[in-house]
């Protein structure tokens, strides 16, 4: 079935949202299998299963394929990939040129410089018609 984020608590302060996969659904009750890291450093389905209901889905993330989410299939289990593995930073000159793009921040500091400007002359303005 549909592999889903499920809001756990972990013992920690807040709860953390764990890969499960849907082994059946009836209404809004979910049965999940939770994918573990093993000692072994092989993540495997638990032999447990889960009820829960879809109030407790952080994420449905629309595949039932664990390699879309970054495990690679291994023996018995999966390996969980680095996700910025195949990332290939840009080089500097290619930053550079994306900076001198329309950055929006510049252009909010050009319309705030000029509504000040605008905001100075109106004021000297009001201060000449009281003389």
């Amino acid at each position: 079935m549909s592999l889903v984020r499920v809001w756990t608590d972990v013992g920690a302060r807040k709860p953390a949202a764990l890969l499960a996969k849907i082994i059946e659904k009836d209404g809004v009750i979910l049965t999940i299998r939770y994918l573990s890291e093993s000692d072994d450093h092989i993540w495997r389905y638990e032999e447990d299963t889960y009820e829960i209901d879809d109030d407790s889905v952080a994420e449905y993330l629309k595949t039932d394929n664990e390699e879309d989410v970054g495990f690679l299939k291994h023996e018995d289990g999966f390996i969980k990939t680095d996700s910025d593995e195949d990332y290939i930073p840009s080089s500097e000159e290619e930053e550079s040129d994306d900076e001198e793009e329309d950055d929006p921040s510049d252009e909010e500091e050009e319309f705030e410089d000029e509504f000040d400007e605008e905001e100075e002359d109106s004021e000297s303005e009001e201060n000449i018609e009281e003389d």
